[in-house]
């Protein structure tokens, strides 16, 4: 049996082929790096992002590191920036959002940069689900506790007239860098339709988040994110409350009945082994996993999953 791929399935195989003594030839990738000195082409940065993302990140060639000459490291970071930062994430969204958002995120946003690296056609086994369900929940844990993000039954409060919170943000420039797509739209690649995508596409925002962070984030969007391009628009409360409604009213519900991601203790071991085994003798990877509790387990495979 011949195999190039990644080196979790490159695992899984070896593990079924030593049951009936099967050859196997394995070429599995990962960490390639790309190498970028301060003369280099000025797009190579954006051309090793795209790459790493190609297909997933799920070649055996995918360049998934950037070596960086230190004199251009922070020009470097602000180019390869593509998603927002994560930082308090938990204010914003829940647990089971999060996790739902990681399994298939065009499910919640069709026209989402972030890509679908679970659910593929190869990992359609009973296994790999479980494999892929404890990897998910161990990454949501670290990124949101199980009360954050959740959204009180005082939201109300923070909601006003929604048919004027549209003529409001129709009017004071949310359209400016803001759509709201429920279905894919296909438009003319000019500099108007690529400026009013600055921001994210705000359907489904009522099955995201509360309308407390919402008009909070209207109100001030730099005290949540101090590198958000959304400026202060510096609106009274009243207004912030019916832009808040507006916006609260767009819902994603066949999201919200997607079923919760679970987790199997069994599987989540399954998934760190294999990254412990790489850093010790196997007896030791073991009795290092035995002494580990559930929040470490979560925590380390959420960490090694991330990074």
């Amino acid at each position: 049996m011949s195999f190039t791929g990644s080196t979790r399935a490159g695992t899984l195989i070896s593990q079924n082929a030593a049951k009936d003594f099967k050859r196997i030839s394995l070429e599995l990738g990962g960490k390639g790096a790309n190498i970028i000195f301060k003369d280099a082409d000025p797009e190579a940065v954006k051309r090793g992002v795209d790459r790493c993302f190609r297909n997933s990140g799920q070649s055996c060639n995918a360049p998934t590191r950037m070596l960086v000459e230190k004199s251009i490291y922070n020009e470097t970071i602000q180019k390869v920036k593509v998603g927002p930062n994560l930082k308090n994430l938990d204010e914003k969204v829940s647990r089971e959002w999060i996790a739902k958002w990681i399994q298939d995120p065009k499910k919640f946003r069709h026209n989402t940069k972030m890509p679908s690296t679970f659910g593929q056609d190869n990992q359609s086994s009973p296994e790999m689900q479980a494999w892929n369900d404890a990897e998910i929940y161990a990454m949501s844990s670290y990124l949101a506790s199980d009360n954050g993000g959740k959204k009180s039954t005082s939201d109300y409060r923070f909601m006003g007239d929604s048919e004027n919170g549209q003529h409001l943000f129709e009017s004071i420039g949310c359209l400016g860098c803001h759509v709201i797509e429920p279905e894919p739209l296909v438009t003319e690649t000019t500099l108007k339709e690529l400026t009013k995508r600055q921001g994210p596409n705000l359907i489904g925002i009522g099955s995201k988040t509360s309308a407390e962070w919402v008009y909070n984030w209207i109100k001030d969007p730099l005290a949540y994110n101090p590198e958000s391009r959304m400026p202060n628009l510096r609106v009274n409360d009243k207004d912030a409350k019916d832009i808040t409604a507006y916006i609260m009213s767009f819902r994603n519900e066949d999201f919200e009945n997607l079923p919760n991601v679970n987790l199997d203790e069994k599987s989540l071991d399954k998934v760190a082994f294999p990254h412990l085994s790489k850093q010790m003798p196997e007896s030791y990877a073991t009795k290092k996993l035995t002494g580990m509790d559930l929040n470490q387990k979560l925590d380390y495979v959420a960490k090694k999953s991330i990074t």
